[in-house]
Order: C-alpha cells, then structure tokens, then sequence
C-alpha cells in the first residue's frame, strides 16, 4: 500500500519499503530514519529491536516511535525510550497525537 501511494511522488525515491521477519529486522544498510508508527506494541522482543534501530541508524538520523496509549503503557513507552538514549540518542522532540504517545530521538 505504501509503495502504491509514493509512486510518482518527489519522495519515492528516498524511501524504500520493508516487511521484516517477525524476529528480526532484515536491514543492514545504514538508515536516516527509523520510522515506527504503532507498531511496537505488537514487538514480542521490544528491547532487542530497539537496540537493533540504533545500530542501523546514521549519526545524525532519527528514530520516530509513537504508539498508543491504550496498547502501551506510559511506563513501557519511558523505558523505549529511555534504551535508546542509553544508546547514544537524544530526545529532540516529543510530537502528539490523539490517544498517542511519541517521541523522536537524534543520533549524536
């Protein structure tokens, strides 16, 4: 669906879609963004796929996580977060969203 609403857009070329394995990534190329938009309540192992975005982010590049406040809660949200700043990240920004909870976090 995504590859159907990007194609002839300006930013097709920048983004490339991936379905990843339910265990693990499947990326090895460095990235600019890690971009996770309700998806990590689903995550059986949320800590090592963390982990697994900071390694694939550039210096410079972003991770996005939101998710929803009623399939995650506050204190599992903090501790995401809080693994990757441990990680060598910064919170630079903490966007809302209706029944939402975000944040993005820059690599140094």
């Amino acid at each position: 669906m995504l590859r159907e609403r990007i194609a002839g857009t300006p930013i097709e070329s920048r983004i490339r879609p991936h379905l990843c394995d339910p265990d693990r990534l499947g990326i090895s190329d460095p990235l600019d963004l890690v971009y996770s938009f309700y998806v990590m309540h689903e995550v059986p192992d949320r800590e090592r796929v963390i982990r697994e975005f900071c390694d694939l982010v550039k210096p410079g590049g972003a991770i996005f996580l939101m998710d929803f406040i009623v399939t995650m809660s506050r204190l599992a949200f903090e501790a995401l977060e809080r693994l990757v700043v441990q990680e060598g990240f910064r919170v630079i920004a903490r966007p809302r969203h209706f029944l939402s909870r975000g944040v993005v976090c820059q690599k140094d």
